[in-house]
């Protein structure tokens, strides 16, 4: 994966030192196809403080680590953990590129998520990721924006 290595966040959408780190919980994943199509996947575990029902629909979320708020890629990389394993990781090499984090959200109160926007180059007949763990995030798949947005099974987390 190609990533900038000096002034990741620098690239006019949410500045470094605009970024609320010291508020922000999760990261969350706009993954665009080269068709135009999102990855989602859907919610195997019900936890009601996050808002998550096994079930829904959802853009991928991961809660970050403290370190992974300090370092270059930090978002980046704690996302994928949520829609790939090391052995995928070479299906996306050289097709994956980061625009960085376009929106930061309190979804709950004094709880942020950040929101990054991440390009798949290639298009959605081909699935180049597979969930780990698949006990909390499976059925990895494409969809557009209009049948996410109107699903009746979408995690509300993801709406915003």
């Amino acid at each position: 994966m190609r990533l900038r290595q000096e002034g990741y966040y620098s690239h006019g959408l949410i500045s470094e030192n605009e970024l609320r780190k010291d508020k922000i919980k999760a990261v969350a994943g706009v993954v665009v196809s080269k068709d135009g199509k999102l990855l989602v996947g859907t919610e195997n575990v019900t936890k009601p403080v996050t808002m998550k029902h096994a079930g829904d629909i959802s853009i991928p979320f991961e809660t970050l680590k403290p370190r992974e708020l300090e370092f270059e890629g930090g978002f980046v990389s704690a996302l994928l953990t949520e829609v790939t394993t090391d052995r995928a990781m070479q299906n996306l090499r050289g097709k994956m590129y980061s625009a960085g984090v376009v929106d930061q959200l309190e979804v709950m109160p004094g709880v942020w998520v950040a929101t990054l926007l991440l390009k798949y180059d290639g298009d959605s007949n081909t699935m180049p990721f597979e969930p780990q763990p698949p006990d909390e995030f499976s059925n990895l798949r494409w969809i557009g924006v209009k049948t996410l947005m109107t699903s009746p099974d979408v995690r509300p987390f993801t709406i915003p």
